[in-house]
């Protein structure tokens, strides 16, 4: 068996055992938004936070991309277009006024 096979394996039966206890995927939802609120509260460095965060961007871009392409099998260009006016708008807000990222995105 070679590594990619094992890896794909394993994720896939990390992913059955999530969906088949609700208890486990909302203690997880729960210990997720914790972090989210509690890390730029505890004094981590304000790069930390900033590299979180555009993995959290990331992520969600990435996450919701499988679902157009993956599950329903369309082809979507408009979602790169709407990401990326999201993100100039968040970025001339922050550089231009001054605003949070929390407050601009």
């Amino acid at each position: 068996m070679d590594k990619t096979n094992f890896i794909v394996q394993t994720y896939r039966k990390i992913i059955d055992s999530i969906k088949e206890k609700p208890v486990l995927r909302i203690s997880l939802i729960i210990i997720g938004v914790l972090f989210m609120v509690l890390i730029p509260k505890i004094g981590v460095s304000s790069f930390i936070v900033r590299v979180l965060t555009m993995i959290g961007l990331y992520t969600i871009l990435g996450l919701s991309l499988n679902l157009i392409t993956g599950y329903t099998g369309q082809v979507s260009i408009g979602q790169a277009g709407f990401c990326a006016i999201g993100a100039y708008t968040s970025a001339l807000l922050n550089v231009t006024f001054g605003l949070n990222f929390f407050v601009s995105a």
